[in-house]
This record gives C-alpha cells, structure tokens and sequence, in this order.
C-alpha cells in the first residue's frame, strides 16, 4: 500500500511544482470550455480522498472541516468556496501533501474498518480502503491533467 500514498504524494507535489508560476488570480480564472478552476479543483483533490476513505469507514475526515468539504466535493461549483485562507493557494498546497500522509499514517486503522460500498460515477465500486486509494489516485490524475490543461490555456 505504501506505492499508492508514494504515487499520491509524488503527482500532487509535482503539479504543486507547476503551479508555482501562475498568480493568485489565475487560480480562480475558469477557462473556457470548462466548468470549474484550478484552486476548486485543488480543494477537490483535498477532500475527495478523505470522503472516500474515511468517510466510506465510518469516521470524520481528518485535518478538514465540513464546510471545507462541502465546499468543494462532488457537485460543488467554485462559488461555493469561501475567499477566505482555508482555501488561499498556500494552505491548499499544505493539505494536497498533509492529507496523504495523514491517510498512510492512518492506514492501519482505516483497514480494520468496514466500508460502505460506493459506487464511482464510472462504474467502480469502492468496498475497502485499498479499493479506494487505487481510485483516488486515478480521481487525481483526472484532475491533475484537467488542471495541467487549463495551465496550458492560461500560458497562450
């Protein structure tokens, strides 16, 4: 299991890397052809794994609040996030990297757990904490390229 968090922790700081060069402004910009901005999808990426880890386990989802996450779960829109530094490109980058290695350090716990099974809007079926980081880190790298795309459009 350890390969999942060091797959999650490696793609998160390099899109982190790549961020770096776009203003604060930019993260909220919602190029065309597409629905949401970079900093929602951020936050996205922060409380989806939480959702389908902890919260399929039973428990509360750690180092987020619930208004963060209804903020930016499935079905939000970047309107519902606050302007407010819960969401400020700094305390995003903290939790994209804190949120996985609060996940491994936790991880022991979390298989001991029974799992509400899920089912994914492709399909998937999540019924257990390995089932639900494989696909956590492929609901990442969704994002990561949406976000990699809007990047591209912002540079032209």
């Amino acid at each position: 299991m350890d390969a999942l968090f060091e797959t999650a922790l490696t793609f998160r700081q390099h899109l982190l890397l790549q961020l770096e060069k776009i203003d604060d402004d930019q993260l909220d910009v919602i190029p065309e052809g597409f629905s949401n901005s970079i900093r929602w999808n951020l936050a996205h990426l922060v409380v989806t794994p939480g959702l389908l880890t902890y919260r399929l386990a039973g428990e509360e989802v750690p180092l987020i609040s619930t208004e963060f996450i209804d903020s930016a779960k499935k079905g939000s829109c970047p309107d519902d996030l606050s302007l407010n530094e819960d969401f400020g490109f700094k305390h995003l980058s903290e939790l994209l990297v804190e949120t996985v290695k609060q996940g491994q350090r936790d991880f022991e716990d979390l298989s001991q757990k029974s799992f509400k099974a899920y089912e994914t809007s492709t399909g998937y079926v999540i019924s257990d904490l390995p089932s639900a980081l494989s696909y956590s880190n492929i609901h990442d790298g969704m994002h990561i390229g949406t976000m990699k795309a809007m990047l591209r459009q912002l540079d032209d």
